[in-house]
């Protein structure tokens, strides 16, 4: 309210370390009522967060997975495929976005974050630059 702006990233791990997805021991295994522990985190911290969020297009990636393709590993791509575009509308789509990708990228390794931090480091140099409101905030 006092214009802190608040701009929600998403970064998934997609490493082997999270189990086979078609294993109920996985945090990737969608159970029956169609949810798992990745999806029920968007859900949780994203219904707060959105709201903070003005234009609620929240830009999504995952790390760790062997990426169709050419099945070489990446550290940072987006949940949607679309380098150019990576943002989701709204949690509803970032949690689309994610059971899509789910579906196509093989669960790799090694876990490395540091392409994602370094791309939210990027928006939030680019926030720095914007004239529009009297205080940036940047979360992820």
């Amino acid at each position: 309210m006092g214009g802190c702006q608040i701009n929600f990233t998403i970064a998934i791990d997609f490493t082997g370390s999270n189990g086979d997805p078609r294993s109920p021991m996985s945090l990737h295994y969608i159970n029956p009522q169609g949810c798992n522990e990745y999806l029920a985190a968007i859900w949780a911290v994203g219904n707060v967060i959105q709201d903070y969020d003005s234009d609620k297009m929240f830009p999504a990636f995952g790390f760790g997975a062997q990426v169709p393709p050419t099945w070489q590993v990446s550290h940072e791509f987006p949940l949607n495929f679309n380098p150019s575009d990576p943002f989701c509308a709204g949690i509803e789509g970032v949690a689309f976005a994610y059971q899509q990708c789910l579906l196509q990228v093989k669960l790799y390794g090694p876990t490395n974050f540091s392409p994602i931090i370094n791309h939210v480091a990027h928006f939030g140099r680019e926030a720095l630059q914007q004239q529009t409101a009297s205080v940036s905030c940047k979360t992820t």
